[in-house]
Order: structure tokens, then sequence, then C-alpha cells
């Protein structure tokens, strides 16, 4: 019987587990970092960690379970904006004071960072619509363009129709010339 090799793996597995179990802000901002993502935004509420990470081209968005560490959402899509080197995270009071250990010198904690992601997210939100302004101006350009385009081909076809008209007139006062001769 070997009782004692059981027990410690039995040990070794809970401490694994336990380890694993207490997701640290920290921990989580450093695997992100380690990825690639430099625009990172980190709220902690309740017993969750969300997360909202940019790197050029892409975004991801993962939320933690705080207490067991288990990913309960995460979410990549194509991302086009703006990307700055900066990490803000955001606690709930509630947990303001128990979570201070989880900040490290690469994490900011400037008060209320909910106005800071806010104007953040208005700054994106701004960055898009001039985007699509742009694109817009884009398409009014090539619209009067082809306006433009259009409106020279109606001048063509005018001129043609007057020269055509003239010919026409010059055609009947010859004709008028003819039969006044004839009579």
């Amino acid at each position: 019987m070997k009782p004692i090799p059981f027990m410690a793996a039995c040990i070794t597995m809970l401490a694994g587990a336990a380890a694993m179990a207490d997701v640290s802000v920290r921990d989580v901002v450093r695997d992100l970092q380690s990825q690639g993502y430099v625009d990172i935004e980190v709220e902690r509420e309740g017993g969750r960690i969300s997360v909202e990470a940019r790197k050029r081209g892409q975004e991801r968005e993962v939320t933690y379970d705080s207490v067991t560490g288990r990913i309960l959402r995460d979410e990549t899509s194509r991302y086009g904006g703006m990307v700055r080197e900066r990490v803000e995270v955001d606690f709930d009071d509630r947990e303001r004071g128990d979570s201070r250990g989880d900040r490290g010198g690469d994490l900011s904690d400037r008060g209320d960072n909910r106005s800071h992601r806010d104007d953040d997210r208005d700054d994106r939100d701004d960055d898009r619509d001039d985007r699509d302004d742009d694109r817009d101006d884009r398409d009014d350009d090539r619209d009067d363009r082809d306006d433009d385009r259009d409106d020279r081909d109606d001048d063509r076809d005018d001129r043609d129709d007057d020269r055509d008209d003239r010919d026409d007139d010059r055609d009947d006062r010859d004709d008028d010339d003819d039969h006044d001769d004839d009579d």
C-alpha cells in the first residue's frame, strides 16, 4: 500500500487549482501583453474580471471568474480604430480595499477610470464617425464628378442639337430659295 504518494498527488492537484483559482489582474494583463495586446482596459467587479484588449487590427473581450479563473466569455473581432499603449484598471468600490495588491507598476488606478474609459470609447466612436464622414465625402466627390461628366455630355448633346437645327434651317432656306427660283 502506498497511501502517501496518492495523498501527495491530491495535495499537489489542490494546490495547483487553488493557485489558478485566484486570478489576479496583473496576471491577466501580463498574459495579454505577452500576446501583443497593448491597449488594455480591465474592470474587476464582484466575482468577475472583464477585459477589453486591443492590438493592431484586433480587439479581444474576455471575462474571467476571478474566483475559479475560468474564462466565462472570450470574443475576438477585427478592430480598425486607434491603438494606444496603455493599461487602465477599474475596481468595484466594494473590492477596492482588497484588490490593491493586484496593481503593479504598469497598472494605473486613476480614481474613477470609468470616465476615462467613456472618454476613450467616445474618442473611438468619434474616429469611426470621422472615417464614415470621410467615406461619405469621397462618395459625394465621386457623385459630383459623375454629375459634371453628365453635364458635359448634355452640353455636347445640346451643341449637336443646335448644329443640327442650324443645318436644318440652312436646308430650309436653300429649299425656299430653290422654290423662289422656280417661280
